[in-house]
Protein backbone atom coordinates (compact mmCIF):
# COMPACT_ATOMS: atom_id res chain seq x y z
CA UNK A 1 0.00 0.00 0.00
CA UNK A 2 1.44 3.42 -0.89
CA UNK A 3 2.51 5.58 2.00
CA UNK A 4 0.36 8.59 2.68
CA UNK A 5 1.63 11.94 3.86
CA UNK A 6 -0.07 15.23 4.64
CA UNK A 7 -0.35 16.47 1.10
CA UNK A 8 -0.17 20.27 1.16
CA UNK A 9 2.53 20.41 3.81
CA UNK A 10 5.16 18.02 2.49
CA UNK A 11 7.01 17.58 -0.81
CA UNK A 12 8.77 14.42 0.38
CA UNK A 13 9.20 11.65 -2.16
CA UNK A 14 6.55 9.02 -1.54
CA UNK A 15 7.09 5.35 -2.27
CA UNK A 16 9.91 5.82 -4.81
CA UNK A 17 13.26 3.99 -4.85
CA UNK A 18 16.07 5.74 -3.00
CA UNK A 19 18.70 5.94 -5.72
CA UNK A 20 21.97 7.77 -5.21
CA UNK A 21 24.06 8.32 -2.10
CA UNK A 22 24.49 10.85 0.66
CA UNK A 23 27.02 13.54 -0.23
CA UNK A 24 29.91 11.93 1.59
CA UNK A 25 32.41 14.26 -0.03
CA UNK A 26 30.79 17.19 1.79
CA UNK A 27 29.88 15.32 4.97
CA UNK A 28 33.43 14.49 6.06
CA UNK A 29 34.73 17.79 7.39
CA UNK A 30 38.35 18.09 8.58
CA UNK A 31 38.53 14.29 8.60
CA UNK A 32 36.05 14.04 11.49
CA UNK A 33 32.37 13.09 11.55
CA UNK A 34 30.56 14.60 14.52
CA UNK A 35 27.36 12.75 15.32
CA UNK A 36 24.62 13.82 17.78
CA UNK A 37 21.84 11.41 18.76
CA UNK A 38 19.14 13.18 20.84
CA UNK A 39 16.64 10.88 22.58
CA UNK A 40 13.28 12.45 23.39
CA UNK A 41 11.26 11.84 26.55
CA UNK A 42 8.86 8.88 26.35
CA UNK A 43 6.29 8.73 29.14
CA UNK A 44 5.27 5.18 28.25
CA UNK A 45 8.79 3.72 28.33
CA UNK A 46 9.38 3.62 32.10
CA UNK A 47 7.33 0.90 33.77
CA UNK A 48 9.34 0.72 37.00
CA UNK A 49 9.47 4.40 37.94
CA UNK A 50 13.26 4.40 38.08
CA UNK A 51 14.08 5.43 34.51
CA UNK A 52 12.47 8.76 33.55
CA UNK A 53 11.24 8.59 29.99
CA UNK A 54 13.07 5.31 29.40
CA UNK A 55 16.21 7.29 28.60
CA UNK A 56 18.74 5.28 30.61
CA UNK A 57 17.84 1.98 28.97
CA UNK A 58 18.08 3.48 25.49
CA UNK A 59 21.35 5.25 26.16
CA UNK A 60 22.81 2.04 27.59
CA UNK A 61 21.66 0.06 24.53
CA UNK A 62 23.31 2.53 22.15
CA UNK A 63 26.52 2.63 24.21
CA UNK A 64 26.72 -1.18 24.22
CA UNK A 65 26.16 -1.32 20.45
CA UNK A 66 28.85 1.29 19.78
CA UNK A 67 31.36 -0.26 22.19
CA UNK A 68 30.85 -3.55 20.36
CA UNK A 69 32.01 -1.63 17.28
CA UNK A 70 35.17 -0.60 19.14
CA UNK A 71 34.05 2.90 20.04
CA UNK A 72 35.68 4.28 23.17
CA UNK A 73 33.40 5.83 25.75
CA UNK A 74 34.57 9.02 27.43
CA UNK A 75 34.68 12.78 27.02
CA UNK A 76 38.49 13.05 27.11
CA UNK A 77 38.93 10.81 24.05
CA UNK A 78 36.41 12.86 22.06
CA UNK A 79 37.85 16.33 22.77
CA UNK A 80 40.92 16.24 20.46
CA UNK A 81 38.79 14.97 17.56
CA UNK A 82 36.17 17.67 18.04
CA UNK A 83 38.88 20.32 18.20
CA UNK A 84 39.82 19.44 14.61
CA UNK A 85 36.42 20.75 13.60
CA UNK A 86 36.88 23.88 15.67
CA UNK A 87 34.38 22.61 18.21
CA UNK A 88 34.87 23.34 21.88
CA UNK A 89 32.81 20.79 23.77
CA UNK A 90 32.05 20.86 27.45
CA UNK A 91 31.04 17.99 29.69
CA UNK A 92 27.33 17.88 30.38
CA UNK A 93 25.37 15.42 32.54
CA UNK A 94 22.87 14.92 29.70
CA UNK A 95 25.58 13.84 27.22
CA UNK A 96 27.51 10.61 26.70
CA UNK A 97 30.50 10.76 24.33
CA UNK A 98 31.97 7.90 22.31
CA UNK A 99 34.64 8.07 19.63
CA UNK A 100 36.44 5.87 17.14
CA UNK A 101 39.46 6.61 14.98
CA UNK A 102 39.68 5.53 11.34
CA UNK A 103 36.07 4.38 11.40
CA UNK A 104 34.43 6.26 8.50
CA UNK A 105 35.12 6.15 4.77
CA UNK A 106 36.96 9.26 3.65
CA UNK A 107 35.98 10.02 0.03
CA UNK A 108 39.15 12.01 -0.61
CA UNK A 109 41.43 9.06 0.18
CA UNK A 110 39.13 6.12 -0.49
CA UNK A 111 39.89 4.46 2.85
CA UNK A 112 38.52 4.55 6.37
CA UNK A 113 40.72 7.37 7.57
CA UNK A 114 37.95 9.62 8.93
CA UNK A 115 37.30 9.66 12.67
CA UNK A 116 33.89 9.63 14.37
CA UNK A 117 32.61 11.27 17.56
CA UNK A 118 29.14 10.30 18.77
CA UNK A 119 27.33 12.36 21.40
CA UNK A 120 24.22 10.74 22.89
CA UNK A 121 21.90 13.31 24.46
CA UNK A 122 19.07 12.36 26.86
CA UNK A 123 17.28 13.51 29.99
CA UNK A 124 18.42 10.52 32.04
CA UNK A 125 17.52 11.91 35.48
CA UNK A 126 14.22 13.61 34.71
CA UNK A 127 15.79 16.97 35.61
CA UNK A 128 17.99 17.60 32.56
CA UNK A 129 15.34 18.63 30.04
CA UNK A 130 16.64 22.17 29.32
CA UNK A 131 20.22 20.92 28.96
CA UNK A 132 19.11 18.15 26.58
CA UNK A 133 17.08 20.59 24.46
CA UNK A 134 20.05 22.96 24.16
CA UNK A 135 22.33 20.06 23.20
CA UNK A 136 19.83 18.94 20.56
CA UNK A 137 19.78 22.43 19.01
CA UNK A 138 23.58 22.51 19.13
CA UNK A 139 23.70 19.18 17.29
CA UNK A 140 21.26 20.36 14.62
CA UNK A 141 23.32 23.52 14.15
CA UNK A 142 26.84 22.09 14.11
CA UNK A 143 27.08 18.28 13.94
CA UNK A 144 27.82 16.50 10.67
CA UNK A 145 24.94 14.14 11.37
CA UNK A 146 22.15 14.76 13.88
CA UNK A 147 19.39 12.38 14.94
CA UNK A 148 16.27 13.20 16.92
CA UNK A 149 14.43 10.10 18.07
CA UNK A 150 11.32 10.74 20.12
CA UNK A 151 7.79 12.08 20.18
CA UNK A 152 6.72 14.82 17.77
CA UNK A 153 4.16 16.18 20.27
CA UNK A 154 1.45 16.73 17.65
CA UNK A 155 3.94 18.51 15.43
CA UNK A 156 5.30 20.87 18.11
CA UNK A 157 8.78 19.39 17.92
CA UNK A 158 11.51 17.65 19.97
CA UNK A 159 10.71 17.32 23.68
CA UNK A 160 12.82 16.18 26.63
CA UNK A 161 10.27 16.25 29.47
CA UNK A 162 6.76 14.85 29.98
CA UNK A 163 4.38 16.56 27.57
CA UNK A 164 1.69 17.41 30.12
CA UNK A 165 3.34 17.61 33.53
CA UNK A 166 0.98 19.49 35.80
CA UNK A 167 -0.82 19.34 39.12
CA UNK A 168 -4.53 19.96 39.51
CA UNK A 169 -4.80 21.44 43.00
CA UNK A 170 -8.57 20.85 43.19
CA UNK A 171 -7.96 17.09 43.09
CA UNK A 172 -4.69 17.50 45.01
CA UNK A 173 -2.63 15.40 42.67
CA UNK A 174 -1.14 14.99 39.21
CA UNK A 175 -3.50 16.11 36.49
CA UNK A 176 -4.67 13.19 34.34
CA UNK A 177 -4.58 14.48 30.78
CA UNK A 178 -7.77 12.86 29.55
CA UNK A 179 -9.80 13.80 32.61
CA UNK A 180 -8.39 17.31 32.53
CA UNK A 181 -9.35 17.69 28.88
CA UNK A 182 -12.92 16.55 29.56
CA UNK A 183 -13.39 18.99 32.45
CA UNK A 184 -11.78 21.94 30.69
CA UNK A 185 -13.62 21.30 27.43
CA UNK A 186 -16.96 21.20 29.25
CA UNK A 187 -16.21 24.45 31.07
CA UNK A 188 -15.02 26.15 27.89
CA UNK A 189 -18.17 25.05 26.04
CA UNK A 190 -20.50 26.16 28.84
CA UNK A 191 -18.87 29.60 28.98
CA UNK A 192 -18.49 29.95 25.23
CA UNK A 193 -14.75 30.63 25.43
CA UNK A 194 -11.63 29.04 24.02
CA UNK A 195 -10.05 26.14 25.83
CA UNK A 196 -6.91 28.23 26.37
CA UNK A 197 -8.91 30.87 28.26
CA UNK A 198 -9.95 28.27 30.83
CA UNK A 199 -6.39 27.02 31.16
CA UNK A 200 -5.15 30.60 31.67
CA UNK A 201 -7.78 31.23 34.34
CA UNK A 202 -7.00 28.05 36.23
CA UNK A 203 -3.28 28.80 36.14
CA UNK A 204 -3.85 32.40 37.29
CA UNK A 205 -5.82 31.34 40.36
CA UNK A 206 -3.32 28.60 41.25
CA UNK A 207 -5.59 25.66 40.55
CA UNK A 208 -3.43 24.36 37.70
CA UNK A 209 0.33 24.28 38.17
CA UNK A 210 2.61 23.32 35.27
CA UNK A 211 5.54 21.29 36.53
CA UNK A 212 7.85 21.27 33.55
CA UNK A 213 10.26 23.70 31.94
CA UNK A 214 9.33 25.40 28.69
CA UNK A 215 13.05 25.30 27.89
CA UNK A 216 12.93 21.48 27.66
CA UNK A 217 11.10 21.63 24.36
CA UNK A 218 12.20 22.86 20.93
CA UNK A 219 9.30 24.26 18.94
CA UNK A 220 9.43 23.57 15.21
CA UNK A 221 7.49 26.68 14.25
CA UNK A 222 5.12 29.29 15.63
CA UNK A 223 1.60 28.51 14.54
CA UNK A 224 -1.87 29.14 15.99
CA UNK A 225 -3.56 26.45 18.06
CA UNK A 226 -7.02 27.13 16.64
CA UNK A 227 -8.45 24.36 14.51
CA UNK A 228 -6.29 21.69 16.12
CA UNK A 229 -7.46 18.89 18.43
CA UNK A 230 -8.04 19.60 22.13
CA UNK A 231 -5.14 17.34 23.02
CA UNK A 232 -2.76 19.17 20.71
CA UNK A 233 -3.95 22.54 22.05
CA UNK A 234 -3.38 21.43 25.66
CA UNK A 235 0.13 20.31 24.75
CA UNK A 236 0.82 23.59 22.98
CA UNK A 237 -0.46 25.60 25.95
CA UNK A 238 1.82 23.57 28.24
CA UNK A 239 4.77 24.55 26.06
CA UNK A 240 4.22 28.25 26.74
CA UNK A 241 2.41 28.69 30.08
CA UNK A 242 4.50 31.78 30.85
CA UNK A 243 4.77 34.41 28.08
CA UNK A 244 8.09 35.52 29.55
CA UNK A 245 9.62 32.03 29.41
CA UNK A 246 8.55 30.58 26.08
CA UNK A 247 9.87 27.40 24.52
CA UNK A 248 12.57 28.21 21.96
CA UNK A 249 11.47 28.18 18.31
CA UNK A 250 13.99 26.40 16.09
CA UNK A 251 12.91 27.26 12.56
CA UNK A 252 11.64 30.20 10.56
CA UNK A 253 13.26 33.57 9.77
CA UNK A 254 13.89 34.29 13.46
CA UNK A 255 14.44 30.71 14.64
CA UNK A 256 17.43 29.52 16.62
CA UNK A 257 18.76 27.68 13.59
CA UNK A 258 18.45 30.51 11.08
CA UNK A 259 21.80 30.70 9.26
CA UNK A 260 23.35 28.32 11.82
CA UNK A 261 26.69 27.04 10.46
CA UNK A 262 25.27 27.20 6.94
CA UNK A 263 28.71 26.67 5.37
CA UNK A 264 28.83 23.05 6.56
CA UNK A 265 26.84 20.31 4.92
CA UNK A 266 24.77 18.28 7.38
CA UNK A 267 22.52 15.24 7.48
CA UNK A 268 19.50 15.04 9.79
CA UNK A 269 17.49 11.95 10.74
CA UNK A 270 14.12 13.02 12.20
CA UNK A 271 12.78 9.81 13.73
CA UNK A 272 9.49 11.21 15.00
CA UNK A 273 5.91 10.46 13.98
CA UNK A 274 4.92 12.43 10.88
CA UNK A 275 8.16 14.41 10.92
CA UNK A 276 7.52 15.01 7.21
CA UNK A 277 5.23 17.79 8.41
CA UNK A 278 8.26 19.72 9.71
CA UNK A 279 9.85 20.07 6.28
CA UNK A 280 8.18 23.34 5.16
CA UNK A 281 9.23 25.10 8.37
CA UNK A 282 12.77 23.77 8.04
CA UNK A 283 13.19 24.70 4.40
CA UNK A 284 11.78 28.19 4.98
CA UNK A 285 14.60 28.87 7.45
CA UNK A 286 17.57 30.87 6.09
CA UNK A 287 20.57 28.59 5.60
CA UNK A 288 18.61 25.32 5.82
CA UNK A 289 17.92 24.68 2.15
CA UNK A 290 18.65 21.33 0.52
CA UNK A 291 22.10 22.52 -0.59
CA UNK A 292 23.10 22.70 3.09
CA UNK A 293 21.18 19.85 4.69
CA UNK A 294 19.82 16.46 3.64
CA UNK A 295 16.89 15.27 5.73
CA UNK A 296 15.56 11.77 6.40
CA UNK A 297 12.09 11.84 7.90
CA UNK A 298 8.96 9.81 8.46
CA UNK A 299 5.59 10.13 6.73
CA UNK A 300 3.94 7.91 9.34
CA UNK A 301 4.49 6.59 12.85
CA UNK A 302 7.82 5.36 14.22
CA UNK A 303 8.84 3.58 17.41
CA UNK A 304 11.71 2.94 19.78
CA UNK A 305 12.96 0.02 17.67
CA UNK A 306 14.03 2.47 14.97
CA UNK A 307 16.47 4.09 17.39
CA UNK A 308 17.88 0.76 18.52
CA UNK A 309 18.59 -0.15 14.88
CA UNK A 310 20.47 3.08 14.31
CA UNK A 311 23.95 1.53 14.83
CA UNK A 312 23.24 -0.55 11.71
CA UNK A 313 22.58 2.66 9.79
CA UNK A 314 25.87 3.98 11.20
CA UNK A 315 27.61 0.90 9.79
CA UNK A 316 26.12 1.57 6.36
CA UNK A 317 27.04 5.26 6.39
CA UNK A 318 30.57 4.50 7.60
CA UNK A 319 31.03 2.23 4.59
CA UNK A 320 29.79 4.85 2.11
CA UNK A 321 26.57 2.95 1.32
CA UNK A 322 23.74 4.15 -0.91
CA UNK A 323 20.59 5.74 0.46
CA UNK A 324 18.75 2.49 -0.18
CA UNK A 325 21.15 0.46 1.95
CA UNK A 326 21.29 3.08 4.71
CA UNK A 327 17.51 3.15 5.01
CA UNK A 328 17.20 -0.63 4.74
CA UNK A 329 19.54 -0.88 7.72
CA UNK A 330 17.44 1.62 9.64
CA UNK A 331 14.21 -0.14 8.73
CA UNK A 332 15.65 -3.54 9.61
CA UNK A 333 14.31 -4.97 6.36
CA UNK A 334 15.83 -5.97 2.99
CA UNK A 335 12.71 -4.65 1.28
CA UNK A 336 12.54 -1.13 -0.17
CA UNK A 337 12.14 1.20 2.83
CA UNK A 338 10.56 4.05 0.87
CA UNK A 339 7.25 3.59 2.70
CA UNK A 340 8.88 4.18 6.10
CA UNK A 341 11.68 6.71 5.59
CA UNK A 342 11.79 9.51 3.07
CA UNK A 343 14.71 11.59 1.85
CA UNK A 344 14.80 15.26 0.97
CA UNK A 345 18.26 16.10 -0.37
CA UNK A 346 17.60 18.27 -3.41
CA UNK A 347 18.78 15.56 -5.81
CA UNK A 348 17.28 16.28 -9.19
CA UNK A 349 17.64 12.58 -10.14
CA UNK A 350 14.83 11.73 -7.73
CA UNK A 351 11.38 12.76 -8.95
CA UNK A 352 8.90 13.49 -6.22
CA UNK A 353 5.65 11.65 -6.57
CA UNK A 354 2.34 13.42 -5.87
CA UNK A 355 1.50 13.34 -2.20
CA UNK A 356 -1.89 12.45 -0.79
CA UNK A 357 -3.56 13.70 2.38
CA UNK A 358 -3.54 11.37 5.35
CA UNK A 359 -7.06 10.40 6.45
Amino acid sequence: MPTRARGHRTPWRIGTPHAGRPRYDRLVDDGVIEWTIAIGFDEGADRSGGDPGGARVRVAALVDALRARRYVEGFDAAVPLLSRRGRVAGECPCSTFLSSRNAFLNPSSGDRSAHVVVRIVANTTGRLGPEAARACVDGLAHSSICVYAGHARYGLGPDFEPAVAMTDEQWNGPGDRDRLLRVISREAESKGVALERVLDAWAACGRLIVRRSAQSRVIVEDRPATGRSARARLMQWCADPDPDARSPVAFGPNGLLACADSTRYRLWFLLACYSADWLPAIRSTPGLDDAAIAIVGCPDRVGAADLLRFPWALDALSAGASWTDVLRALAGSPLDPAARFLVDDGDAEHPRSPSRPRP
